[in-house]
């Protein structure tokens, strides 16, 4: 879980590691995850976390020659 850690924006996220599942997920939690290989045999499973992203993102198109914009986009998502 080299990805996981706890939210803390003081320091950078490679700086810190969990190392064990149990320091990002605690039994009862609900997560969402996907069959990295389905395989003829039903067990075991690899499975990887997945994450929906919430996502916030703004696009500006200027021409420099005249500062026009050019194309303003907006993304909201949660």
């Amino acid at each position: 879980m080299r990805w996981a850690r706890r939210p803390d924006p003081e320091v950078a996220f490679y700086e810190t590691r969990l190392k064990h599942p149990s320091g990002a997920v605690k039994v009862g939690d609900v997560i969402l995850v996907r069959i990295k290989m389905k395989k003829i045999d039903p067990e075991p499973r690899e499975l990887t976390l997945e994450q929906i992203p919430k996502v916030q993102s703004a696009l500006l198109s200027l021409e420099t020659e005249n500062r026009a914009n050019l194309s303003t986009e907006a993304y909201n998502t949660t």
